[in-house]
């Protein structure tokens, strides 16, 4: 016991040291929509701001640039310390359920290196606060299930079930905000009523043939899958299929997300399938009670293969993939007693982790983080950086912005500043004749200019003129960064 618990707090050090070094590694590196919350660091801004979504990250932004500081690490504090305590939660329940020392290592390794929650862990979104709720609903119904007191298993009830509906209030969509919550009850409710009847489960004919139904279509799916991968199918194909397979039509996000858990991910449907089945079939009680977490693992992942969602997928499920490999963990722990189970256990964590089939090109994502189709970071402080050295050495600074969110989160002493859209993302009305008379004015002038072109600017200034970009590339000297940002120099 004294190694186990010995073993957990290292692999907590271990990952909270690991964030610490992500997080520095990719010092400056921002996505694009993280400036809707850190435009909050701008007093006045913070003020007028029409951006909705959630307000609870901007007041805390404003806190923390009032009280702390405005700068790249005060702003990741959020992620850190939100991502410090869903792991924390899950490797505390993960401690206390499971037998070898070895599944906790596995836990945390899938963890800190699978590519999608690594994202999740540094974006400034409300999905890391989604997350971190999300593991802390896992620690209170292992909590409530272990008090021996009715009336502290009635406390830690009525904490889950708060907790489950500040999910709503923390939503920006209510379809959203209703699902989550419901899903959190109705993974409460189920652990209820499994633990109540669980030996009349346990003999009911029905389980094991839902079980091997399951197998069955899995093992279907993983065929289909394959037998695609190999060029073997063409189109056209019937349209459930083409959902399933076609990462580039009108469905994108339901292939994108087969493809990330039926190919690398297997490992970990596996696992999860495994624990499942014992679950309803052990011969012992349900002294654990994980039957709920379980659930919680499992539910929103059943949602996102049955359902289409009209969203970005790997952003909008990453909240809850931590406690879908809590359930994979827990299924690998039954069979980790045994040495070739171990390395079958380690072949499928590695294969989860470098090769998702999420698009993520392991290479590619140590230099920039992304989800394929989605959003990626963007070197905003590299750019600013230097057009602020630019300014520093007596360049007159014109900054030409996709939003205002981003002129309030990056703010430079520009001698003209242009926001192409908003803060509710509305045209800020600039024309043709506005581009082409700074082009004449930069033609005409003497004085040494630096012109700054913010990331995801020049879709918009090419809806406006097509030809402005163009030309200030074949005229002047210039600096690129990620997503078509620039740095102009004039004269």
């Amino acid at each position: 016991m004294t190694n186990k618990k010995t073993m957990a707090f290292g692999c907590y050090f271990f990952f909270v040291i690991w964030r610490i070094i992500l997080i520095a590694h990719y010092e400056g590196w921002y996505a694009f929509d993280e400036t809707y919350h850190i435009s909050s660091s701008n007093a006045e801004f913070y003020k007028i701001s029409l951006y909705d979504r959630a307000v609870y990250i901007n007041d805390i932004i404003r806190w923390l640039s009032e009280y702390i500081g405005k700068s790249y690490y005060v702003y990741k504090l959020i992620p850190f310390v939100l991502s410090g305590i869903s792991f924390g939660a899950l490797l505390y329940v993960l401690y206390h359920v499971v037998t070898h020392t070895y599944s906790i290592v596995i836990f945390t390794f899938i963890i800190s290196f699978h590519g999608v929650i690594i994202y999740n862990h540094l974006y400034i979104r409300e999905y890391i606060w989604d997350e971190a709720v999300w593991s802390v609903l896992v620690f209170l119904l292992y909590k409530m299930q272990q008090q021996g007191q009715q009336i502290k298993r009635i406390g830690f009830g009525i904490l889950y079930i708060l907790f489950a509906f500040s999910l709503t209030i923390m939503q920006s969509g209510y379809l959203i905000a209703v699902g989550l919550t419901l899903f959190a009850l109705l993974a409460f409710v189920l652990n209820a009523i499994l633990k109540k009847y669980a030996v009349q489960l346990k003999k009911a004919k029905y389980i094991r043939t839902v079980v091997w139904t399951g197998l069955s279509l899995l093992v279907l799916l993983e065929a289909i899958l394959v037998v695609n991968r190999m060029g073997i199918l063409s189109s056209p194909l019937p349209k459930f299929v083409d959902r399933m397979l076609n990462i580039y039509g009108p469905y994108w996000g339901h292939a994108y997300f087969s493809r990330n858990f039926y190919y690398g991910g297997i490992g970990l449907v596996a696992g999860v399938i495994i624990y499942g089945y014992y679950l309803v079939k052990r011969r012992n009680d349900y002294a654990d009670n994980v039957i709920g977490i379980y659930c919680l693992g499992v539910i929103p992942f059943l949602a996102f293969n049955a359902l289409y969602f009209d969203c970005f997928p790997m952003r909008v499920y990453a909240p809850y993939l931590p406690v879908f490999v809590f359930a994979a963990v827990l299924g690998f722990d039954l069979l980790a007693a045994h040495t070739f189970c171990k390395c079958i256990i380690l072949l499928f964590s590695l294969f989860a982790v470098l090769k998702p089939e999420a698009e993520i090109n392991i290479k590619e994502y140590i230099r920039v983080p992304y989800l394929w189709n989605e959003t990626n970071f963007n070197n905003y402080g590299g750019l600013v950086e230097e057009t602020q050295t630019a300014i520093d050495d007596g360049r007159k600074c014109i900054c030409i912005w996709s939003d205002e969110h981003e002129a309030a989160a990056f703010p430079l002493d520009a001698e003209y500043l242009l926001a192409l859209s908003d803060s509710d993302n509305a045209s800020n009305g600039y024309t043709e004749e506005d581009l082409s008379a700074l082009l004449r004015y930069l033609e005409g002038t003497e004085e040494p200019y630096a012109l700054m072109i913010g990331t995801h600017s020049d879709f918009q200034l090419n809806e406006i003129d097509e030809d402005f970009l163009a030309t200030l590339l074949e005229r002047y000297s210039y600096s690129e960064y990620e997503r078509r940002a620039y740095l102009f120099y004039i004269n």
